[in-house]
Protein backbone atom coordinates (compact mmCIF):
# COMPACT_ATOMS: atom_id res chain seq x y z
CA UNK A 1 0.00 0.00 0.00
CA UNK A 2 1.35 3.17 -1.13
CA UNK A 3 0.05 6.57 0.66
CA UNK A 4 1.32 9.86 -0.98
CA UNK A 5 0.89 13.07 0.97
CA UNK A 6 -1.26 15.69 -0.76
CA UNK A 7 -1.23 18.86 1.01
CA UNK A 8 -0.12 19.55 5.03
CA UNK A 9 -1.59 22.39 6.61
CA UNK A 10 -2.73 24.22 9.85
CA UNK A 11 -5.95 25.04 10.35
CA UNK A 12 -7.50 28.02 12.50
CA UNK A 13 -10.88 27.97 14.39
CA UNK A 14 -13.46 29.75 11.77
CA UNK A 15 -13.95 32.39 14.78
CA UNK A 16 -11.43 33.37 16.81
CA UNK A 17 -11.29 32.54 21.04
CA UNK A 18 -13.20 35.24 23.17
CA UNK A 19 -10.55 37.11 25.22
CA UNK A 20 -11.93 36.04 28.80
CA UNK A 21 -11.05 31.75 27.71
CA UNK A 22 -7.97 32.41 26.23
CA UNK A 23 -6.54 30.13 28.81
CA UNK A 24 -7.83 27.23 29.43
CA UNK A 25 -6.96 25.49 32.79
CA UNK A 26 -5.30 21.95 32.91
CA UNK A 27 -6.97 19.59 35.94
CA UNK A 28 -4.81 17.03 37.70
CA UNK A 29 -6.06 14.56 35.51
CA UNK A 30 -4.71 16.58 32.39
CA UNK A 31 -1.68 16.76 33.94
CA UNK A 32 -0.81 12.93 34.55
CA UNK A 33 -2.24 12.40 31.11
CA UNK A 34 0.45 14.42 29.68
CA UNK A 35 3.02 12.20 29.89
CA UNK A 36 0.81 9.37 27.87
CA UNK A 37 1.31 8.77 24.40
CA UNK A 38 -1.88 10.17 22.03
CA UNK A 39 -5.04 9.17 21.21
CA UNK A 40 -5.79 7.79 17.58
CA UNK A 41 -9.15 7.04 15.82
CA UNK A 42 -9.76 5.71 12.24
CA UNK A 43 -13.15 6.47 10.53
CA UNK A 44 -13.75 4.21 7.32
CA UNK A 45 -16.55 5.23 5.20
CA UNK A 46 -17.43 3.34 2.04
CA UNK A 47 -17.50 5.21 -1.53
CA UNK A 48 -21.51 6.41 -1.65
CA UNK A 49 -22.34 9.39 -3.66
CA UNK A 50 -22.89 10.85 -0.02
CA UNK A 51 -19.52 10.77 0.58
CA UNK A 52 -18.25 11.93 -2.65
CA UNK A 53 -20.31 14.81 -2.74
CA UNK A 54 -18.05 15.77 0.59
CA UNK A 55 -14.84 17.74 -1.09
CA UNK A 56 -11.84 18.75 0.44
CA UNK A 57 -13.12 22.33 1.30
CA UNK A 58 -16.46 21.19 2.72
CA UNK A 59 -14.42 18.81 5.39
CA UNK A 60 -11.67 21.75 5.89
CA UNK A 61 -14.34 24.40 6.39
CA UNK A 62 -16.22 22.57 8.67
CA UNK A 63 -13.48 21.19 10.58
CA UNK A 64 -12.65 24.99 11.33
CA UNK A 65 -16.09 25.48 12.73
CA UNK A 66 -15.49 22.90 14.84
CA UNK A 67 -12.24 23.64 16.27
CA UNK A 68 -14.28 26.98 17.27
CA UNK A 69 -16.33 25.11 19.75
CA UNK A 70 -13.28 23.27 21.07
CA UNK A 71 -10.93 26.15 21.04
CA UNK A 72 -8.45 24.30 23.43
CA UNK A 73 -7.92 22.59 20.82
CA UNK A 74 -6.49 24.89 18.63
CA UNK A 75 -4.06 26.37 21.12
CA UNK A 76 -0.67 25.66 22.56
CA UNK A 77 0.73 24.64 25.75
CA UNK A 78 1.37 27.56 28.08
CA UNK A 79 2.82 25.59 31.55
CA UNK A 80 2.46 22.76 33.11
CA UNK A 81 -1.15 24.13 34.36
CA UNK A 82 -2.41 25.61 31.50
CA UNK A 83 -3.44 25.60 27.29
CA UNK A 84 -2.88 28.78 25.61
CA UNK A 85 -6.21 29.02 23.80
CA UNK A 86 -4.43 31.41 20.98
CA UNK A 87 -6.19 29.86 17.72
CA UNK A 88 -3.08 29.21 16.04
CA UNK A 89 -4.76 26.29 15.16
CA UNK A 90 -4.71 21.98 14.26
CA UNK A 91 -2.96 19.82 11.53
CA UNK A 92 -4.86 19.17 8.71
CA UNK A 93 -3.37 16.62 6.39
CA UNK A 94 -4.93 14.83 2.66
CA UNK A 95 -3.54 11.86 1.36
CA UNK A 96 -3.81 9.69 -1.61
CA UNK A 97 -3.79 5.72 -1.08
CA UNK A 98 -3.05 3.43 -3.99
CA UNK A 99 -5.43 0.22 -3.83
CA UNK A 100 -8.79 -0.95 -2.79
CA UNK A 101 -10.16 -0.03 1.04
CA UNK A 102 -11.32 -3.65 1.22
CA UNK A 103 -7.55 -4.46 1.69
CA UNK A 104 -7.35 -3.05 4.92
CA UNK A 105 -10.59 -4.01 6.31
CA UNK A 106 -10.43 -7.19 5.52
CA UNK A 107 -7.23 -8.11 7.39
CA UNK A 108 -6.17 -5.30 9.07
CA UNK A 109 -2.36 -4.93 10.01
CA UNK A 110 -1.21 -2.42 12.55
CA UNK A 111 1.71 -1.27 9.51
CA UNK A 112 -0.43 -0.59 7.24
CA UNK A 113 -2.90 1.38 9.76
CA UNK A 114 0.16 3.39 10.59
CA UNK A 115 0.59 4.81 7.22
CA UNK A 116 -2.57 6.25 7.08
CA UNK A 117 -1.53 8.37 10.20
CA UNK A 118 0.87 10.85 9.25
CA UNK A 119 -0.05 13.12 11.49
CA UNK A 120 1.10 13.55 15.03
CA UNK A 121 -0.11 16.58 17.13
CA UNK A 122 2.93 15.52 19.45
CA UNK A 123 5.42 15.66 16.94
CA UNK A 124 6.74 19.76 15.83
CA UNK A 125 5.08 20.67 12.55
CA UNK A 126 6.43 22.81 10.22
CA UNK A 127 5.58 26.28 11.96
CA UNK A 128 6.93 28.63 14.53
CA UNK A 129 4.01 27.68 16.80
CA UNK A 130 5.09 24.58 18.16
CA UNK A 131 3.40 21.18 18.73
CA UNK A 132 -0.08 21.24 17.77
CA UNK A 133 -2.85 19.48 20.04
CA UNK A 134 -5.13 18.11 17.33
CA UNK A 135 -4.09 16.52 14.06
CA UNK A 136 -6.40 14.99 11.04
CA UNK A 137 -5.61 13.07 8.02
CA UNK A 138 -8.17 12.73 4.73
CA UNK A 139 -6.98 9.71 3.37
CA UNK A 140 -8.51 8.87 0.03
CA UNK A 141 -8.31 5.30 -1.69
CA UNK A 142 -8.69 4.77 -5.05
CA UNK A 143 -11.67 2.88 -5.19
CA UNK A 144 -13.15 5.86 -4.03
CA UNK A 145 -13.72 5.13 0.03
CA UNK A 146 -12.10 7.35 2.73
CA UNK A 147 -10.39 7.03 6.01
CA UNK A 148 -10.17 9.94 8.31
CA UNK A 149 -7.70 9.57 11.13
CA UNK A 150 -7.73 12.13 13.96
CA UNK A 151 -5.29 12.35 16.57
CA UNK A 152 -5.31 14.22 19.73
CA UNK A 153 -2.58 15.06 22.59
CA UNK A 154 -3.68 13.07 25.82
CA UNK A 155 -2.92 15.99 27.90
CA UNK A 156 -6.25 17.51 25.90
CA UNK A 157 -8.59 15.35 26.34
CA UNK A 158 -9.34 11.51 26.72
CA UNK A 159 -11.13 8.95 24.34
CA UNK A 160 -14.49 10.71 25.46
CA UNK A 161 -13.47 14.22 24.62
CA UNK A 162 -11.82 12.55 20.92
CA UNK A 163 -15.50 11.09 20.43
CA UNK A 164 -17.25 14.23 21.05
CA UNK A 165 -15.08 16.06 18.28
CA UNK A 166 -15.47 13.62 15.81
CA UNK A 167 -19.06 13.32 16.22
CA UNK A 168 -19.73 17.12 16.34
CA UNK A 169 -17.06 17.10 13.07
CA UNK A 170 -19.68 15.07 11.04
CA UNK A 171 -22.61 16.80 12.46
CA UNK A 172 -21.31 20.46 11.75
CA UNK A 173 -20.49 18.73 7.89
CA UNK A 174 -23.93 17.15 7.65
CA UNK A 175 -25.64 20.88 8.91
CA UNK A 176 -27.48 19.03 11.67
CA UNK A 177 -25.27 20.07 14.55
CA UNK A 178 -27.56 21.94 17.11
CA UNK A 179 -25.22 24.51 18.66
CA UNK A 180 -27.03 24.29 22.38
CA UNK A 181 -24.40 23.04 24.29
CA UNK A 182 -21.35 24.10 25.37
CA UNK A 183 -18.12 21.87 25.10
CA UNK A 184 -15.38 23.28 27.70
CA UNK A 185 -15.99 22.87 31.57
CA UNK A 186 -13.58 24.13 33.64
CA UNK A 187 -12.33 20.81 35.77
CA UNK A 188 -9.40 22.48 37.32
CA UNK A 189 -11.62 23.20 40.23
CA UNK A 190 -12.68 19.65 40.72
CA UNK A 191 -9.28 18.01 40.37
CA UNK A 192 -6.75 20.31 41.59
CA UNK A 193 -4.11 21.30 39.73
CA UNK A 194 -0.98 19.34 41.56
CA UNK A 195 3.18 20.10 41.36
CA UNK A 196 4.13 16.96 39.41
CA UNK A 197 7.98 17.68 39.37
CA UNK A 198 8.16 14.68 41.24
CA UNK A 199 7.43 12.84 37.88
CA UNK A 200 9.72 14.67 35.83
CA UNK A 201 12.44 11.60 35.89
CA UNK A 202 10.17 8.61 36.61
CA UNK A 203 11.79 5.14 37.60
CA UNK A 204 11.89 3.34 34.23
CA UNK A 205 9.89 -0.05 34.34
CA UNK A 206 10.33 -2.67 31.31
CA UNK A 207 7.21 -4.63 30.50
CA UNK A 208 6.44 -7.24 28.11
CA UNK A 209 3.72 -6.39 25.88
CA UNK A 210 1.76 -8.24 23.30
CA UNK A 211 -1.01 -6.43 21.11
CA UNK A 212 -4.17 -8.83 19.59
CA UNK A 213 -7.21 -7.79 17.71
CA UNK A 214 -10.40 -9.79 18.45
CA UNK A 215 -13.71 -9.04 16.85
CA UNK A 216 -16.73 -10.48 19.32
CA UNK A 217 -20.32 -10.11 17.25
CA UNK A 218 -22.91 -8.55 18.78
CA UNK A 219 -24.99 -12.14 18.97
CA UNK A 220 -21.43 -13.98 20.52
CA UNK A 221 -21.66 -11.15 23.03
CA UNK A 222 -25.32 -11.70 23.41
CA UNK A 223 -25.10 -15.61 24.12
CA UNK A 224 -21.53 -14.75 26.28
CA UNK A 225 -23.87 -12.19 28.88
CA UNK A 226 -26.85 -15.20 29.14
CA UNK A 227 -24.19 -17.89 29.83
CA UNK A 228 -22.36 -15.75 32.93
CA UNK A 229 -25.91 -14.87 34.13
CA UNK A 230 -25.98 -18.73 35.61
CA UNK A 231 -24.06 -17.76 39.25
CA UNK A 232 -24.09 -16.09 42.36
CA UNK A 233 -22.42 -13.05 41.97
CA UNK A 234 -23.76 -11.14 39.45
CA UNK A 235 -27.48 -11.45 37.46
CA UNK A 236 -26.80 -9.93 34.23
CA UNK A 237 -23.31 -8.43 33.52
CA UNK A 238 -23.14 -5.84 30.71
CA UNK A 239 -21.04 -6.11 27.21
CA UNK A 240 -18.08 -4.84 28.92
CA UNK A 241 -17.86 -6.87 31.85
CA UNK A 242 -19.08 -9.83 30.20
CA UNK A 243 -15.73 -9.22 27.45
CA UNK A 244 -13.48 -8.19 30.36
CA UNK A 245 -14.48 -11.23 32.17
CA UNK A 246 -14.08 -13.65 29.39
CA UNK A 247 -10.39 -11.99 28.37
CA UNK A 248 -9.15 -11.83 32.16
CA UNK A 249 -10.45 -15.45 32.95
CA UNK A 250 -8.61 -16.82 29.69
CA UNK A 251 -5.72 -15.13 31.02
CA UNK A 252 -5.99 -16.57 34.14
CA UNK A 253 -6.38 -20.09 33.35
CA UNK A 254 -2.40 -20.12 32.19
CA UNK A 255 -0.38 -22.03 34.86
CA UNK A 256 2.01 -19.31 35.79
CA UNK A 257 -0.47 -16.66 36.59
CA UNK A 258 -2.61 -19.29 39.08
CA UNK A 259 0.12 -18.27 41.50
CA UNK A 260 -0.10 -14.85 42.08
CA UNK A 261 -3.22 -12.36 42.52
CA UNK A 262 -4.40 -11.39 38.86
CA UNK A 263 -5.53 -7.74 38.18
CA UNK A 264 -8.01 -6.56 35.56
CA UNK A 265 -8.50 -3.12 35.06
CA UNK A 266 -11.12 -0.91 32.95
CA UNK A 267 -11.56 2.81 32.34
CA UNK A 268 -14.61 4.39 33.78
CA UNK A 269 -16.12 7.63 32.41
CA UNK A 270 -16.41 9.82 35.44
CA UNK A 271 -19.12 12.49 33.64
CA UNK A 272 -21.90 11.29 34.30
CA UNK A 273 -20.98 9.75 37.87
CA UNK A 274 -20.32 13.29 39.46
CA UNK A 275 -22.70 14.53 41.47
CA UNK A 276 -24.14 16.75 39.73
CA UNK A 277 -23.17 15.17 36.03
CA UNK A 278 -20.42 16.51 33.66
CA UNK A 279 -22.03 17.29 30.19
CA UNK A 280 -21.32 13.98 28.57
CA UNK A 281 -19.57 15.89 25.53
CA UNK A 282 -17.07 18.01 27.50
CA UNK A 283 -13.40 17.95 27.02
CA UNK A 284 -10.55 17.15 29.40
CA UNK A 285 -9.36 13.85 31.01
CA UNK A 286 -12.39 12.80 33.08
CA UNK A 287 -11.84 9.13 33.76
CA UNK A 288 -11.16 7.05 36.48
CA UNK A 289 -9.39 3.04 36.34
CA UNK A 290 -11.40 0.61 38.21
CA UNK A 291 -9.26 -2.24 39.79
CA UNK A 292 -10.46 -5.70 40.72
CA UNK A 293 -8.47 -8.71 41.81
CA UNK A 294 -9.63 -12.28 41.90
CA UNK A 295 -7.14 -14.48 44.54
CA UNK A 296 -9.13 -17.66 43.88
CA UNK A 297 -7.03 -20.39 41.98
CA UNK A 298 -9.83 -21.13 39.86
CA UNK A 299 -11.52 -19.52 37.24
CA UNK A 300 -15.67 -18.73 38.32
CA UNK A 301 -16.39 -16.56 35.08
CA UNK A 302 -19.23 -15.73 36.94
CA UNK A 303 -17.23 -14.37 39.76
CA UNK A 304 -14.79 -12.26 37.45
CA UNK A 305 -17.80 -10.57 35.69
CA UNK A 306 -19.15 -9.69 39.32
CA UNK A 307 -16.00 -8.35 40.46
CA UNK A 308 -15.38 -6.02 37.86
CA UNK A 309 -18.92 -4.68 38.30
CA UNK A 310 -18.80 -4.13 42.15
CA UNK A 311 -15.33 -2.24 41.04
CA UNK A 312 -16.98 -0.25 38.67
CA UNK A 313 -20.08 0.59 40.75
CA UNK A 314 -18.27 2.19 43.71
CA UNK A 315 -16.88 4.87 41.52
CA UNK A 316 -19.68 7.16 42.32
CA UNK A 317 -19.39 11.27 43.01
CA UNK A 318 -18.38 10.76 46.90
CA UNK A 319 -16.11 8.47 46.00
CA UNK A 320 -14.81 10.48 43.37
CA UNK A 321 -15.05 13.39 45.74
CA UNK A 322 -12.79 11.68 48.31
CA UNK A 323 -10.22 10.29 46.46
CA UNK A 324 -9.82 13.39 44.22
CA UNK A 325 -10.65 16.35 45.48
CA UNK A 326 -7.77 17.37 47.51
CA UNK A 327 -5.12 15.87 45.09
CA UNK A 328 -4.15 13.19 47.60
CA UNK A 329 -3.86 10.41 45.54
CA UNK A 330 -0.95 12.21 44.38
CA UNK A 331 0.62 11.59 47.59
CA UNK A 332 2.02 8.03 47.83
CA UNK A 333 4.73 9.92 45.38
CA UNK A 334 5.71 11.87 48.25
CA UNK A 335 6.99 8.82 50.29
CA UNK A 336 7.69 5.84 47.23
CA UNK A 337 9.77 8.28 45.98
CA UNK A 338 13.38 10.21 47.52
CA UNK A 339 14.08 13.63 46.61
CA UNK A 340 16.29 12.91 43.37
CA UNK A 341 13.27 10.65 42.21
CA UNK A 342 14.75 7.01 43.40
CA UNK A 343 12.89 4.76 44.69
CA UNK A 344 13.64 4.80 48.26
Amino acid sequence: MEVQIISKEIIKPSAPTPDHLRTYKLSAFDQLAAFSADIPVILFYSPTAEISSKNSDDLKKSFAETLTNFYPFAGRIKDDSSIDCNDEGATYIEARVAGNMSMILQQPDIGQLEQLQSCKPDENVDEPCGKVMLAAQVNHFDCGGIAIVVRIRHLAGDAASLASFVKQWGAISCGVYDNSAGTVVDCSSLFLPQDLSCLRNPIPLKFNISAKRFVFEGPKIAALREKLCKGPYLNRPTRVEAVSALIWGVVGEDSETKKVTRLATVAVDLRKRMDPPLPQHCIGNIVHVAVANWEAKEVDYNGLAGKIHESISMINGEYVKQVYADGSFLQFHDTENGDDGTRS
